[in-house]
C-alpha cells in the first residue's frame, strides 16, 4: 500500500514540475527575439508562471531557478503512510525536479 502511495504521490510530482518548467520556458523575451532574432527567456516571467503553476495546479512546495535559457523546476511533499506508522515511519519526504528550456525550428537528433 505505501509503496504504491510513494510511487503515485511521485509520478505526480514529476507531472508538475515538468509541466512547470514547461510553462516557464515558453516566457520568451519578445523585445530581444525581435530585435537580435535569438530566443531568450524573459527570466521574471519564466520564473512567475512556472512558481504559479506549481501553486495552482497541486499547491507542493517548489523551487524555481533560471539559469541562461533554462527552467528548472523542483517539488516536494511529505507523503503520510499507511503500514509504515507500525514500525514509526509516519510519513516520507519525495521531490522531483525538471527543467525545460525554450527551443525554435526542428533539427536533426531527435531533439
Amino acid at each position: 500500500i505505501d509503496g504504491g502511495a510513494l510511487f503515485a504521490a511521485r509520478r505526480q510530482a514529476q507531472n508538475v514540475a515538468d509541466a512547470a518548467a514547461r510553462a516557464g520556458a515558453q516566457q520568451i523575451d519578445e523585445d530581444r527575439y525581435r530585435a537580435t532574432g535569438k530566443i531568450a527567456l524573459d527570466n521574471g516571467w519564466a520564473r512567475y508562471v512556472a512558481r504559479q503553476y506549481v501553486a495552482e495546479t497541486s499547491g507542493l512546495e517548489s523551487t524555481v531557478d533560471v539559469a541562461g535559457n533554462q527552467v528548472i523546476v523542483t517539488v516536494r511533499r511529505d507523503v503520510p503512510l499507511s503500514l509504515l506508522k507500525l514500525v514509526g515511519i509516519d510519513r516520507v519526504r519525495i521531490g522531483a525536479t525538471a527543467v525545460a528550456e525554450p527551443f525554435y525550428g526542428i533539427t536533426e537528433g531527435g531533439r
